[in-house]
């Protein structure tokens, strides 16, 4: 019987296996005595894999570079914001962190901030203890103004800015507008490339003739915004 079953097992292992489906052989137990080597072809379906890489379209290329735009905008506007220019403004303290419980966090989310005029920031810590730790931190940050500590509210008056100060301050910002615009061109460049790439890969060259036309509106947008900021924290700095 065990000669039987070697050959049968022989047999099946040198039997030729379709291409199709995964051989598996097994051992059936009909009685307590008797075993039978049998075998069974499962066919499992192919799936075909295409490797080949998807080709990017003008809406997709088009959604990036305008995202990396806003983004070039959104920064160009909090670093302005952070530009003294003799006038309050809370977000002058948004770099700023106190030590509060072991932990170093915005000053807004341990007192309440605000201006009650043009020229004083006024703070307002919720706990007592936190008065000496928030008055540190604006002495040691790059704010360059020293607060007064009433034991109630701290206050930073803004000093007004001499005529060479604020010509530093204006030639400051417009370094930061002109780095926002080149990070502006280089996404309309970015996307450029991005759809002579994408021609090769199979767009029509009439669908990137238009996405180049809207790229290059989107980009004077931008630039247009740009400046437009430059002009109002030119003024906002220039004005006595």
């Amino acid at each position: 019987m065990r000669q039987d079953c070697r050959q049968e097992r022989g047999k099946h292992r040198n039997a030729k296996k379709p291409p199709s489906g995964i051989y598996f052989p097994f051992l059936l137990q009909v009685n307590e005595k008797s075993t039978i080597f049998v075998s069974q072809t499962i066919t499992i379906p192919k799936y075909t894999i295409n490797n080949k890489k998807k080709m990017a379209d003008s809406k997709t290329i088009l959604g990036e570079a305008q995202e990396k735009m806003d983004m070039a905008v959104m920064y160009l506007d909090d670093a302005l914001a952070h530009i003294r220019a003799g006038k309050a403004d809370i977000r002058l303290l948004d770099g700023i962190r106190v030590d509060s419980y072991g932990m170093m966090v915005p000053i807004n989310n341990v007192a309440a901030v605000n201006t009650p005029d043009a020229r004083t920031i006024a703070i307002k810590p919720w706990d007592k203890n936190m008065f000496r730790p928030i008055e540190k931190a604006i002495i040691d940050s790059e704010l360059g103004i020293m607060p007064e500590n009433n034991g109630e509210i701290i206050r930073i008056g803004i000093p007004p800015l001499t005529e060479e100060r604020r010509k530093q301050l204006a030639k400051q910002c417009k370094g930061e507008c002109e780095n926002a615009k080149v990070s502006v061109r280089n996404a309309r460049r970015d996307a450029i490339d991005a759809l002579k790439k994408a021609v090769k890969d199979g767009m029509a060259e009439d669908e990137q003739k238009d996405a180049e036309a809207k790229l290059q509106k989107v980009h004077d947008k931008f630039i247009k915004q740009i400046d437009d900021l430059y002009a109002a924290k030119d003024k906002e700095i220039m004005t006595v």
